[in-house]
């Protein structure tokens, strides 16, 4: 949390546990804090705080635990590259002004013969054949060509050393014309010094006398061979002093030859020291809540590039079923929530404000929202975080937002979540047991990589819980490890997501039901029952209820609403009705048989199955039983097989589209009403009269 200042820490805790922070509590290990901002990277990167109150430190060996980030990309735009080449440069900036200050102290030089010509009176060596040359010529006063022997500083090495000031002075401009640090941050102020130190030894005689060659060693892009030319001549023992040289000549080849954006391994980029611990902790706990919703919903339809706008804005945006889940970074209550505080100072009437670290919000198809606010904290606890908690639960008293009461507390554990004791999980529950109220609290260390995506697929489900899922639902689907049905693995991947979007739609919209008076959906199930004549009673309680679930908050959505969870609650009585009126029973002896579980199958397999059923190629055991049991029920084979390419055509026009693509719109919605419901050859009056009422023996 950010606004208010922490509570003094009291010798038991709130809840009578001994909760007291341990030793060292409040900042990470250098493993820790590596580890964090690897994983972190694009948001860490491009985040500047803004005020110059922290210490700039390096952080090494980055790009070996950040290769696949580093590897988004090469355009000069990007603005997260531009960041991480601002902090790398001022890693390197500070290295090549140490370099070149010792270059410059103990610089080599050559004696060369230059041609010039002495006036009035010869003081050096003649140059015998000019002179006879031009001894017809009469000048006044009296010239005359001579050799001499000058020092110079244009020498290979030396210009190597101008060469890397030039290229570094242009590496500060190109990232700093992307992305520009707040004039008063740590970053902007370390950039104005080292470009200020680099000018300045810039004057000096042997890099300004090398500058002309330097320049032209860039235009002709001849750097190799002029490194080459270095290591030669410091081999062949004609640099004096090489100790400056040789470890210039490494930089170069590491920093400019080796590209420090890609060379694994060996790049180091400048952040925050331990006094950033706190938010660092904060911005990777963002980072770890995408990446656990992302493995529960699919990859989100926004996701942040960067934190340089720090934009109200969510970061990301999933589409989940039939919600929408935004993401935000330390968003205001009140903008969240959209409900005004409850609590203000009495003089001048201003809100009391709060700021949790993540902010999750599932926007509901009916133009409702629940909300699970996520804090971090990176304090270490021997029990239960409880005046976290508390703080979390003041949070829920100050707005009438929260309909459900659902957050979660991320705190330190250098152990990490999974221990020998077990994880490191708190879970708190509203009175009475069937309220939905709920809050967990994880510990956790950036370090512990199995046990932190553990730790955060528990959030997640505080997340699903959100959308509509029960308690025990978003438990068994979120945490790794629980007992879930296995996927079926004949369809391929978006044919699976496609099953899993459409069951999370199918309970979410169930779930919104359930809120509302039951008088509401009596409309509904009365123009259902007129639309659908003599197909309603067959249909049975259960896909009545979905189909009058799907219908109600397709037609009363807002205007603008994503209609795609009620077009997968349309399409799922369809489904239901052949899993369990024809699969089901056809196969209920052969479930331990490899491919005969129905249960198990995406529809995109059911139909495959019951075309082979109905044609004279079975090609299975579970073709074999469906076209037994088709039998056996009378169902008429023929009428089932010319209707079983329209249901095709349904899921792949809308049913996937819809869970794939999402921003299904009214237009779409009222195709698929026709298409199941209202059109002269609906297909669910025609599916439902052709199967069997009940179960044939």
């Amino acid at each position: 949390m950010t606004t208010d200042p922490d509570p003094v820490e009291q010798e038991h805790g709130a809840d009578g546990l001994d909760d007291v922070d341990d030793l060292g509590s409040g900042h990470l290990t250098e493993a820790s804090r590596a580890a964090a901002v690897a994983a972190a990277l694009p948001l860490v990167a491009t985040y500047f705080v803004r005020r110059g109150t922290l210490a700039l430190e390096a952080v090494p060996r980055l790009a070996a635990l950040t290769e696949q980030t580093l590897r988004r990309g090469t355009r000069a735009d990007d603005p997260v590259l531009a960041a991480l080449r601002l902090r790398v440069a001022l890693v390197a900036g500070g290295r090549l002004l140490d370099l070149l200050r010792k270059v410059v102290a103990s610089a080599n030089f050559r004696y060369e013969r230059v041609r010039d010509e002495h006036v009035g009176h010869l003081h050096g060596q003649l140059d015998v054949v000019r002179y006879v040359k031009e001894r017809g010529r009469r000048t006044v006063p009296r010239r005359y060509p001579v050799r001499d022997l000058r020092r110079s500083s244009v020498t290979p090495e030396n210009v190597l050393a101008a060469f890397a000031l030039l290229w570094f002075l242009q590496e500060l401009d190109t990232a700093t014309a992307v992305v520009a640090p707040p004039h008063d941050s740590p970053e902007a102020q370390a950039t104005t010094a080292i470009r200020a130190d680099l000018k300045r030894i810039g004057t000096n005689h042997v890099l300004r006398g090398a500058e002309t060659a330097a320049k032209q060693v860039r235009r002709r892009e001849s750097l190799p061979a002029l490194l080459d030319t270095v290591e030669a001549r410091i081999r062949a023992g004609h640099v004096t002093r090489p100790t400056a040289y040789l470890a210039l000549t490494g930089w170069v080849r590491q920093s400019l030859l080796g590209r420090p954006l890609a060379e694994p391994g060996d790049l180091e980029a400048v952040f925050y020291g331990p006094e950033f611990d706190d938010r660092l902790f904060e911005l990777w706990c963002l980072a770890k809540t995408g990446e656990a919703l992302t493995i529960m919903f699919g990859e989100p339809r926004e996701r942040p590039a960067h934190l340089l706008d720090r934009s109200p804005d969510p970061l990301y945006v999933w589409e989940a079923g039939a919600d929408l889940v935004d993401v935000f970074f330390q968003p205001s209550l009140e903008r969240l929530t959209g409900h005004r505080n409850r609590w203000r100072y009495r003089d001048g009437g201003r809100s009391f404000r709060a700021f949790p670290d993540v902010g999750v919000r599932c926007r509901h198809v009916d133009g409702s929202q629940d909300v699970v606010l996520l804090d971090a904290k990176l304090r270490r606890r021997a029990g239960p975080p409880s005046e976290e908690i508390y703080k979390l639960l003041g949070y829920f008293a100050n707005t009438d937002g929260f309909p459900v009461c659902l957050g979660g507390i991320v705190f330190h554990d250098p152990t990490g979540y999974t221990s020998p004791r077990g994880a490191r999980r708190y879970s708190l529950v509203e009175r009475p047991e069937d309220s939905r109220g709920h809050v967990e609290a994880v510990g956790v260390d950036p370090g512990d990589t199995a046990g932190t995506a553990d730790a955060f697929a528990v959030l997640a489900g505080l997340v699903l819980e959100a959308t509509g899922l029960s308690r025990d639902e978003a438990e068994s689907t979120a945490i790794p490890g629980a007992s879930r049905e296995p996927e079926d693995p004949e369809a391929d991947e978006d044919e699976q997501r496609g099953s899993r979007v459409q069951e999370l739609a199918v309970a979410q919209l169930h779930a919104l039901a359930g809120r509302l008076p039951a008088s509401m959906l009596d409309a509904t199930a009365a123009h259902l029952r007129t639309v659908l004549g003599e197909a309603w009673p067959l249909l049975g309680s259960g896909v009545r209820r979905m189909v009058v679930t799907a219908v109600h908050f397709g037609d009363t959505a807002p205007d603008g609403a994503d209609l795609a969870g009620p077009v997968l609650g349309l399409c799922a009585p369809l489904e239901r009705l052949l899993r369990d009126r024809l699969a089901e029973p056809a196969l209920s002896r052969l479930h331990d048989r490899p491919g005969c579980n129905p249960a198990r199958w995406t529809l995109g397999t059911l139909l495959v199955r019951l075309e082979e059923a109905t044609t004279d190629r079975p090609s299975g055991p579970a073709s074999q039983a469906l076209r037994r049991y088709l039998a056996d029920a009378r169902v008429q084979a023929g009428a089932l097989a010319a209707l079983l390419p329209e249901l095709d055509r349904l899921r792949t026009r809308h049913r996937n589209k819809a869970a794939h693509q999402g921003l299904v719109e009214r237009p779409q919605w009222a195709e698929v009403y026709r298409t199941v419901l209202a059109a002269d050859q609906a297909l669910l009056p025609r599916l439902v009269t052709l199967l069997p009422s009940s179960p044939v023996s």
